[in-house]
This record gives C-alpha cells, sequence and structure tokens, in this order.
C-alpha cells in the first residue's frame, strides 16, 4: 500500500458504524474518506430535533467524535482504539430539518496523541459547528509502558 493511501475503505468504516448501536440508530454513514481525513453524515430524522425546530447539539458533537475516530483510522486502521479527552465545540448555525455533514482532519499524529479538527456542515458548505479534539492512542501490543519501562525487573523464585 502506497505512504498516501488510507488504511480504511468506506465499506469497511461503514460496516464498523453498522455493527453498534449508537451509530446506527443514528444512521451514520461514511461518505468519503482520504489519508487523515474522513466525511460523514448523519441523515435527518424528526426525533433529532429539539424546541424550536433545529437539530439538537448532541447530534453535532457525536458527528464529530466519530468522524474524528474514523478519520485516524484511516491513519492506523479500523481497529485502532483512541478515545477521546477532549472535544469543544462552538455552536455557530443550526441545521433545520436537514442532514448534517461532518468533515474531520487530523492536524497532528504524534506517537502518544492525535489531534484534529472537524466541522459539521450542510450540503453547501454552511458551517454549522466547528470542533478540536484530542486523544491517547493506545499502545501497541508489546510495548511497555514508560513506568514500565522505568521499573527494575523483579527475579521471582
Amino acid at each position: 500500500m502506497e505512504d498516501d493511501e488510507s488504511l480504511a475503505s468506506v465499506p469497511t468504516l461503514n460496516s464498523i458504524l453498522d455493527s453498534m448501536a449508537f451509530t446506527r440508530d443514528l444512521g451514520v454513514l461514511v461518505e468519503a474518506v482520504d489519508r487523515g481525513e474522513c466525511t460523514s453524515k448523519v441523515p435527518f430524522k424528526p426525533e433529532l430535533e429539539r424546541l424550536g425546530g433545529i437539530v439538537a447539539g448532541h447530534i453535532y458533537m457525536t458527528a464529530a467524535d466519530v468522524a474524528f475516530w474514523l478519520a485516524i483510522a484511516t491513519r492506523l486502521g479500523a481497529d485502532h482504539s483512541a478515545v477521546t479527552t477532549y472535544l469543544t465545540t462552538s455552536f455557530l448555525q443550526s441545521a433545520r430539518q436537514e442532514p448534517v455533514w461532518c468533515t474531520a482532519r487530523i492536524l497532528r499524529l504524534g506517537r502518544r496523541q492525535a489531534y484534529g479538527v472537524a466541522e459539521c456542515h450542510n450540503a453547501s458548505g454552511t458551517l454549522f459547528t466547528p470542533h478540536r479534539d484530542i486523544r491517547p492512542l493506545s499502545r501497541q501490543r508489546g510495548q511497555r509502558t514508560v513506568e514500565q519501562a522505568r521499573l527494575p525487573a523483579v527475579v521471582t523464585g
């Protein structure tokens, strides 16, 4: 595989989303991936509305969280494990009876953390919510933690 190719395909990521109740119930679908980027869509459903006929705020946050997780998968593979430790959201405008797309992009992928941004928008690109996301990356099998590396080996008889 070329260095600039994604490690996770749209069908693979959609299969993962379909296997999880919270994304399946929302109807989240991956529409496009590139290395370090993912665009997903949450279709409009009346049950996603809050008072005033606008899409509820947690939908944007979930869309951003999922899109960034999948953007990391395009770099580390679909079986990686990275949980959100920091997610900021600014609510600029509301979606009204329309799908919400979210495009996430990795800004920096270090050995220990991933930093990125996501933007929720409509089909014409109107920005609803920008997000910043930070995630610690899980260790690969066989790697030792810093604490384990500092401790002397204990010999037992």
